[in-house]
């Protein structure tokens, strides 16, 4: 599952394995998704659950109820780091997820962890309700707390995966470092990820600087980035679900 289509698109991208003759985009009571790889012994959905907790419970509970037979989910992705020292490009495996605002940590249990955990440079995501974009915020976070990244959607698929004793796993790549600011692209974009060009075009004739933000986030850029959460799932699947079809 990716929250928003630029990053279930790069996940696309970076794929090696497709075993489905022509990638088809559907949509079933509001969800977005595409198989991606499918034969007798494994089926492989990617689902696009939308920005932020109340958005990705209500699509994953969807999701988990259209799909029979869900073995595993992985919410693949960016965050924000927390720690100042933190990078453009790390990756995190999350073994202990928590929420912003709440007493309550969740420690994964998926073997998927056990597997990549050598692979992650963090370990520990928090999940928060509204974007954490400044370096002063993100500091004061992770001195109270310990959590090393953050994002919006993990708590709740998680949570929904429990409820259909279902593995859950996250895999995200640091976006925006500790020491760095996030832009503020709220406004400019759908609940989906896509962009709003009315939006973006008024934004950035009241704001020329936008550009030079969103050039940073160009699909070129991120491509890499993405290159990292695909393929760390990629070799999981090989090596767990496929080898028998050697």
């Amino acid at each position: 599952m990716a929250p928003t289509w630029t990053e279930a698109r790069l996940y696309i991208s970076n794929l090696t394995k497709i075993t489905t003759p022509r990638l088809l985009w559907q949509e079933n009571q509001g969800l977005s998704f595409v198989r991606f790889f499918d034969d007798e012994n494994l089926s492989c959905i990617l689902a696009v659950i939308g920005i932020g907790p109340l958005l990705a419970h209500k699509q994953t509970m969807t999701a988990l109820d259209l799909f029979e037979h869900v073995s595993e989910v992985f919410v693949v992705g960016f965050a924000g780091g927390l720690v100042p020292s933190s990078q453009r490009g790390d990756l995190v495996i999350a073994k202990d997820i928590g929420k912003l605002r709440g007493q309550e940590i969740k420690h994964s249990r998926s073997f998927f962890v056990g597997f990549a955990e050598h692979q992650s440079t963090w370990t520990r995501l928090v999940s928060s309700p509204e974007v954490i974009s400044d370096p002063i915020d993100k500091a004061s976070i992770y001195s109270a707390t310990g959590f090393e990244s953050v994002d919006m959607e993990a708590w709740q698929v998680l949570e929904c995966c429990e409820k259909k004793n279902i593995s859950c796993s996250i895999v995200r790549v640091i976006l925006d470092a500790g020491s760095q600011t996030l832009p503020d692209f709220s406004d400019m974009i759908s609940e989906f990820g896509q962009p709003k060009i009315g939006a973006l075009l008024r934004t950035i004739w009241k704001h020329p600087q936008t550009v030079r933000d969103l050039w940073e986030m160009r699909p070129s850029v991120l491509m890499p980035l993405a290159q990292k959460y695909t393929h760390v799932i990629e070799e999981y699947i090989d090596k767990y679900y496929l080898k028998n079809e050697r």
